[in-house]
């Protein structure tokens, strides 16, 4: 395994965690020994992948927003039925996508 992702039996629970302790039950997390000897905890590494993954994300939308105005004057087309076509399509992607993984094992055979 990796070494941020370490197995679950080195991961310990927290005690102290309020939250925790009010629901009964145990948050664990990722530990790590560093350079002194001492335990660290591992998150930084997987809030800056997150960090990072949502940054992603948000220049994809954010760029498909700002042509959205292009694609408006280019087709000739009011933000209604605009809006509109492109819900149609977000809703006819999803009984698509469930049946994607049916047909590809289909086709595989």
């Amino acid at each position: 395994m990796s070494d941020t992702m370490e197995s679950l039996a080195n991961m310990r629970p927290i005690a102290s965690d309020k939250a925790a302790q009010v629901t009964r039950s145990m948050r664990r997390e990722t530990r790590s020994i560093d350079s002194n000897g001492k335990n660290s905890v591992r998150y930084r590494r997987l809030f800056w992948l997150a960090c990072g993954a949502l940054g992603a994300l948000g220049f994809v939308w954010g760029t498909f927003a700002v042509l959205l105005a292009d694609l408006s004057r280019l087709l000739d087309i009011s933000p209604g039925p605009l809006g509109l076509a492109l819900s149609g399509g977000m809703i006819a992607s999803f009984p698509v996508m469930s049946l994607a993984g049916r047909v590809i094992r289909r086709v595989r055979k």
